[in-house]
């Protein structure tokens, strides 16, 4: 499918709370417009519409609601209002409808109504999630960046998006921009099960400041375990707050404002070290090269720090994608 070139003179908006429709497999449109959405958080990138608007403030199953249709796939799909046309790019999904290595496009056409898959050629970046999607200066393409993959390994997590990746909307072709072959490891305890990271951060609330602490967690009679418990020990909380320090110099920059309470960084020789922790894995990044023994040193300082939290065997795994 080739998209039809924009048209400037027939603009419409789709209000901003579009992507939570999108989150429960559902579109809906309200029944204001003015101007193209070009990205996140609109053309200016901080949720401000253009001035001389009137949308609505409010808004249900039935009110200041004049469209609904359920589109394919689930969650975080990231809307483009280019000129009459939304484009849906990536999503979510359930596992079992997911296929690493295809990314999907719909276009939703706000004339007909009608949502269609647009067929692609070039690149993509493969089964994506979780991204920005962003119209070009020039508005000939879509320029796709952050975000998570699924690498079709069943025994990985989504792996962090690490390039910049375009849409040429008018031959439908996805280009690579950029290259970043940056090391990464994963590391998971052995038996599979989830970390307890969230439980050491609120232990160690708890120890710092006292009207933080709460009781055992009941449901309907059942009594939760304790990490002490669950840990089967005393968790170390001397070691926790140093898990992403490695035994050799580096820096810890300052943490920018709007950066995910799940991402940790440090540099190694002017390299970043990027820690992303997960429900069941923590993820390292090196963001440039480094020597294979400062590599080494990173993984076994990882494996070893997250053995000793999880009382449990820990092992690293290099991640790939593509």
């Amino acid at each position: 499918m080739v998209p039809r070139p924009f048209r400037r003179s027939r603009v419409r908006r789709v209000s901003a709370w579009l992507g939570a429709g999108l989150s429960a497999g559902v579109l809906s449109l309200t029944a204001h417009a003015a101007g193209d959405w070009p990205a996140w958080r609109g053309p200016t990138r901080d949720g401000i519409a253009a001035p001389n608007q009137n949308p609505p403030i409010r808004w249900s199953a039935s009110e200041n609601i004049v469209w609904r249709a359920p589109i394919p796939g689930r969650g975080h799909s990231s809307p483009t209002v280019v000129g009459n046309r939304v484009y849906l790019i990536g999503n979510l999904g359930y596992p079992q409808h997911r296929r690493a290595g295809q990314t999907q496009v719909y276009v939703l056409d706000l004339e007909t109504w009608r949502i269609t898959p647009v067929a692609t050629s070039g690149t993509p970046p493969g089964w994506i999630c979780e991204h920005q999607a962003a119209l070009t200066d020039d508005g000939a393409a879509i320029l796709v960046t952050g975000g998570k993959l699924d690498t079709g390994s069943p025994d990985t997590s989504l792996v962090e998006n690490l390039d910049d990746w375009c849409l040429h909307l008018v031959e439908g072709r996805w280009e690579r921009r950029t290259v970043r072959d940056w090391p990464r490891w994963e590391v998971r305890r052995n038996d599979g099960g989830r970390l307890h990271l969230f439980e050491y951060q609120t232990a160690l609330w708890e120890m710092q400041y006292g009207a933080f602490r709460h009781p055992s967690l009941e449901v309907a009679g059942v009594k939760f375990p304790t990490l002490d418990e669950e840990l089967g020990g005393a968790p170390d909380l001397t070691l926790f707050p140093n898990r992403f320090r490695p035994e050799l110099p580096h820096e810890v920059p300052e943490r920018p404002p709007e950066e995910d309470f799940r991402v940790h960084r440090i540099r190694v020789a002017g390299v970043g070290v990027r820690y992303v922790e997960g429900h069941s894995e923590i993820q390292m990044t090196v963001e440039g090269h480094l020597p294979d023994d400062v590599l080494a040193r990173l993984v076994s300082d990882l494996e070893d720090k997250l053995a000793r939290l999880e009382r449990h065997p820990c092992k690293a795994r290099v991640l790939r994608v593509g």
